[in-house]
């Protein structure tokens, strides 16, 4: 699987992304992430909470995993909750940068 197929099934509210295809979100370079972004303003609230909560849940399994920037794209959304799942994939990121969207 790679990144281009689960970014077609993630543009498609009927498909659960497997782990192996959420795994595709790890370590996302710039223009993985830019690619990401754009498909993620299309995305329903909903849709958008469920693959927070799945990543979270997956890096919880997996500690090689890291999905950093997809939470930090999570934290600039406009749900609440889903900002809380993203808080909650960055529990162990240390980077001084969440300083001022955690504020």
């Amino acid at each position: 699987m790679t990144l281009d197929s689960a970014l077609d099934d993630l543009s498609d509210p009927e498909k659960r992304l497997s782990s192996t295809q959420l795994a595709n979100f790890t370590d996302l370079g710039t223009s993985d992430l830019e690619r990401l972004q754009d498909v993620w303003g299309t995305l329903g609230a909903d849709q958008r909470l469920r693959i927070l909560t799945e990543l979270a849940d997956l890096a919880e399994d997996n500690i090689e995993l890291n999905f950093d920037s997809v939470f930090k794209l999570g934290l600039t959304d406009e749900e609440p909750n889903i900002r809380a799942v993203a808080i909650r994939g960055l529990y162990e990121y240390e980077g001084r940068d969440l300083i001022e969207p955690l504020t």
